[in-house]
């Protein structure tokens, strides 16, 4: 059987374009995985810079009206950023204060995580709670149900 040189070259050239296109479709997707990763963390930090801010600013109100330990200290505005830095500091310090509680365990954070929803529940009661048990006659506001928040109260009760 003779060998046929062309034939030869031509398959090693085939071999060599599959190398390099494997190559190429390799960085291709590898520089396509960075770009997504990056944009995910951009737009997680992004939202970690939003909760910050808000969080701040949920401090900064209630250290406006006194309902905070060290309100004197929070309640405070920079004269030159016109912004409540003492806050943002206070804040991003407790946040790292919880961020320590990763070194505790998965159980330790979980706990505390977990204890947050609990929270939640409490603080939407409380107003509710108040509302009935206030010993005040409630006046409503300008925008009310009527006689059909009694009927909707109960529908929603059984429902959940």
């Amino acid at each position: 059987m003779e060998l046929n040189r062309h034939h030869y070259v031509r398959e090693k050239t085939d071999l060599n374009e599959l190398i390099i296109l494997t190559i190429e479709s390799g960085i291709w997707a590898l520089s396509m995985s960075y770009v997504c990763t990056s944009c995910a963390d951009t737009f997680y930090t992004n939202l970690q810079w939003i909760k910050l801010i808000t969080v701040s600013r949920q401090t900064f109100a209630f250290s406006r009206d006194g309902a905070l330990p060290f309100s004197k200290l929070l309640y405070r505005i920079n004269h030159t950023t016109g912004t409540p830095v003492a806050c943002v500091i206070f804040c991003a310090f407790i946040a790292m204060l919880f961020g320590l509680l990763t070194f505790a365990g998965p159980a330790a954070a979980g706990a505390v995580f977990t204890m947050g929803v609990v929270c939640i529940f409490i603080t939407f009661s409380i107003p509710i709670a108040a509302r009935h048990l206030g010993g005040r006659e409630f006046v409503p506001g300008p925008f009310t149900l009527g006689k059909l928040v009694c009927k909707l109260k109960t529908y929603y009760f059984l429902k959940n």
